[in-house]
C-alpha cells in the first residue's frame, strides 16, 4: 500500500488531524451524536451461512454487539498493547465482535493479511497475541506443524518425540486437577526451551494469549496437540451464536471456558438488575478515551 495513489485514501495521521481540528470547531458535537443514538438501534446486519434454509439477516444491535464484546473480556481480557489478526469474514459475527466491538472498547491493533497465500507468513512477522480460526483452519496449521517436524533435522525429531508425550502428560494432570510434580514441570520447561518454543515460533504465536476457535467444533485430538505445544485454542460458540440468539429471541449461550452466560441488557449489572448508572458509566469511559485520543493528536 505504500505506492498507492488515489484521492480517496488519505494517511491515518491526517484523519485524526482532521477530527481534531473538527471537535475545536465543533466542541460538544461527539457528546450530541452520541446521544441521538440509543442501544436498541442497529448496529450491523449479520447474514447466517444457510446451512439449514435462506441466509437471514440478523440485526444485531449496539447492546448486543457490546454484550459479546464485554462478555469476551470478562473470559479473554485484551489491552491495548495486544496485537490481533483479523482473517475471518467481517460478514462473520463473530469477527465483528472481536475485530470491531472488541478493537473499538479495548483499542488494540488490529492486523491484516496481505493475501491468502502469506497468511503464515504474515502471522510470524506480527507474531499475534490473539487470533480468531475456523476449526478446520486450526486442524490444517495443526497438520503443517507436524510436517515441519518430520522434515527437519533428526535431532529435532528425536526432542519433539521426547518431549511431546511429556507436554501430554502435564496437560492430562491439569484436567484432572491434580499436583503436577516437580520433574514434569522441570522437563517441560526443557522441551519448551529446546523444541516446542521455536515450533510456535515457526507459526507466528510465540506471543499467543487467546486463541480463538469458532464454528464446528474442534477435534479433541488437535485441541490437546496445541495444549502440549503451548497454544491452547478456547473454543468461542457464545459470541456468534450467544449475540445472534440475544438479537432473535433472548436465548443463552456458553463461554468460551465452559461458564453458562445468560443474555444481560448493556444497561445491566452483574446482579442481572437494570440500572442507569451502568450505561452511564460505560458511555462515561469510552467519552474520556476518545478525548484522550484526541489530545493525542
Amino acid at each position: 500500500m505504500w505506492n498507492v495513489d488515489d484521492p480517496w485514501l488519505m494517511r491515518y495521521e491526517d484523519v485524526l488531524a482532521l477530527g481534531h481540528k473538527y471537535g475545536q470547531e465543533h466542541p460538544g458535537a461527539f457528546e450530541e451524536m452520541l446521544a441521538q443514538g440509543s442501544p436498541q438501534d442497529i448496529a450491523i446486519f449479520s447474514y447466517t451461512s444457510g446451512t439449514s434454509g435462506a441466509p437471514k439477516g440478523a440485526m444485531i444491535s449496539h447492546s448486543n454487539l457490546l454484550y459479546a464484546t464485554w462478555q469476551t473480556r470478562e473470559t479473554a481480557p485484551f489491552t491495548a498493547d495486544d496485537d490481533y489478526v483479523s482473517f475471518s469474514p467481517l460478514a462473520w459475527i463473530t469477527e465483528q465482535s472481536l475485530g470491531v466491538g472488541a478493537h473499538a472498547i479495548n483499542g488494540f491493533k488490529v492486523n491484516f493479511p496481505e493475501g491468502p497465500e502469506t497468511v503464515q507468513h504474515d502471522l510470524r512477522e506480527i507474531a499475534p497475541s490473539s487470533l480468531l480460526f475456523p476449526s478446520r483452519l486450526w486442524e490444517g496449521l495443526a497438520r503443517t506443524m507436524q510436517m515441519r517436524v518430520n522434515d527437519s533435522f533428526w535431532i529435532n525429531r528425536a526432542l519433539f518425540h521426547l518431549f511431546l508425550p511429556i507436554a501430554y502428560k502435564v496437560i492430562d494432570l491439569e484436567d484432572e486437577r491434580k499436583p503436577i510434580p516437580v520433574h514434569l514441570r522441570f522437563l517441560r520447561w526443557v522441551g519448551r526451551l529446546a523444541v516446542l518454543g521455536p515450533l510456535r515460533d515457526k507459526i507466528g504465536m510465540t506471543r499467543m494469549r487467546h486463541a480463538f476457535t469458532s464454528g464446528a467444533a474442534l477435534s479433541p485430538s488437535v485441541l490437546r496437540f496445541f495444549r502440549a505445544v503451548g497454544v491452547e485454542p478456547a473454543r468461542s460458540l457464545w459470541l456468534d451464536r450467544d449475540t445472534g440468539r440475544d438479537a432473535a429471541s433472548g436465548g443463552a449461550g456458553q463461554a468460551g471456558d465452559g461458564r453458562r452466560t445468560e443474555p444481560r441488557h448493556v444497561d445491566q449489572d452483574r446482579r442481572g438488575q437494570r440500572n442507569p448508572r451502568v450505561r452511564s458509566n460505560r458511555v462515561r469511559r469510552l467519552l474520556q478515551d476518545a478525548r484522550q485520543d484526541a489530545r493525542g493528536v
